[in-house]
């Protein structure tokens, strides 16, 4: 079960990275087309899930109640570096976000 949830969380972390990717090619490109809100509409419903779970990721009891300790980011980081992940990945979505803004106001 512990690898179902790490495919889970593998699947969804590449939907969230590649959504915030995709701010930043939107932006730039000044595109505006369904993806653009597909990923805008993925990248708030995770920042509220987040909020919600107290800044944490809500997949993170899935990985302890399957005997995971590790994490999704202790997966493929330093464990230096993981407690750096989340908000690393949030400012730079903050950034596409603004990006993003100011394209769609010029």
């Amino acid at each position: 079960m512990v690898y179902v949830i790490r495919a889970i969380h593998s699947l969804l972390a590449t939907i969230f990275i590649s959504s915030i990717m995709l701010l930043f090619y939107f932006a730039l490109t000044d595109t505006f087309v369904v993806w653009t809100y597909l990923a805008v509409g993925a990248l708030i419903l995770e920042g509220v899930a987040v909020l919600i779970n107290r800044g944490n990721c809500p997949l993170t009891p899935w990985h302890r109640k399957f005997g995971d300790e590790k994490g999704f980011f202790n997966l493929i980081l330093p464990a230096s570096w993981t407690p750096h992940a989340s908000p690393v990945l949030s400012v730079i979505a903050a950034i596409g976000f603004v990006l993003l803004i100011i394209a769609a106001l010029t």
